[in-house]
């Protein structure tokens, strides 16, 4: 069927594929994305990850991957979705504009595909997400949050 002839009321259910640390970020009251998706094995945020792994490394000489393993459960790397949260912020003029902004800050929202998805296809009335993924970045968000500094 073309999309004209579609109509939502007809849908009885949808299936959404998760290409798990897969990273988006909109605002929340327009639905607009701040940057197009950054994909789960894009190497952009590889810095991102070398620098966390220097300023929680025991040693000055060498970086250390499993330096928050104990908080998050997992090495830094730049597959996970925080590197590509800090990426972001770092490099999205838009978005640290938003985010310093006691009005706007609020509004701005980071999640995997799904949950963009989902947002969008009931009109930005609901967020909700798949668990594991969305925990990890939250978690490795408020790690990575402690540990760097917004430029």
């Amino acid at each position: 069927t073309s999309h004209d002839s579609a109509k939502p009321s007809l849908t009885k259910a949808i299936g959404i594929t998760n290409q798990r640390e897969t990273t988006v970020c909109w605002n929340d009251r327009t639905g607009r994305l701040y940057y197009n998706a950054i994909v789960w094995d894009d190497t952009r945020t590889a810095a991102v990850a070398d620098t966390i792994m220097r300023e929680n490394s025991s040693s000055e000489k060498q970086a250390d991957k499993d330096a928050l393993r104990s908080k998050t459960g997992l090495p830094i790397a730049s597959y996970f979705a925080g590197t590509k949260v800090r990426w972001l912020i770092d490099n999205i003029p838009q978005l640290q504009q938003d985010l310093t902004s006691l009005s706007e800050r609020t509004h701005v929202r980071f999640g995997t595909i799904d949950t963009w998805l989902v947002y969008m296809l009931t009109g930005y009335e609901r967020s909700i997400a798949e668990m594991e993924t969305n925990e990890r970045l939250a978690h490795e968000a408020g790690v990575f949050k402690q540990t760097s500094r917004m430029r």
